[in-house]
């Protein structure tokens, strides 16, 4: 092999390993970056709706009425806040209640058994926005606060 040959060999094998370096750099950072986004997603801690205190109280009539008169300002003020509703119950299932015809509510335990269509209650939970297809506000993560007959 000439000086020429060798130099060019050396030079790319210079290249290359530069390559490499960068890429295996790369590699690393996607690597970190990916297990630092599952850790975050995954196991971060999520909120106890339960123990937290309520934003504000309201009736099931009155926050209705902000949202269908407007759902913008009505969105800012209540979305993925804690809110303590008050309605009677006109419909129940195993797991959620609707207050009055216009709040839907997802409770995070099962109904208890005293809860009957026709009682009105307040309950604690995530308001989680307004539905403009079936017209009701709907809140998750619900717990019973009181029965208010």
């Amino acid at each position: 092999m000439t000086k020429m040959e060798l130099q060019n060999t050396t030079t790319e094998d210079v290249k290359m390993k530069k390559k490499t370096k960068v890429l295996i750099f790369i590699s690393l950072a996607a690597v970190i970056t990916a297990f630092a986004v599952y850790q975050y997603t995954f196991n971060s801690s999520h909120r106890d709706i339960a123990s937290e205190a309520a934003f504000t109280s309201i009736t099931a009539q009155s926050m209705h009425q902000e949202f269908s008169s407007d759902e913008a300002s009505a969105s800012q003020n209540y979305l993925d806040q804690v809110i303590a509703i008050t309605g009677v119950v006109s419909e129940k299932t195993k797991e959620s209640l609707t207050l009055d015809n216009l709040v839907y509510v997802v409770m995070s335990q099962p109904l208890p058994k005293e809860i009957e269509v026709g009682t009105e209650w307040s309950i604690k939970g995530r308001c989680i926005g307004y539905d403009g297809l079936l017209e009701m506000v709907k809140i998750d993560q619900a717990t019973t606060i009181t029965k208010t007959d």
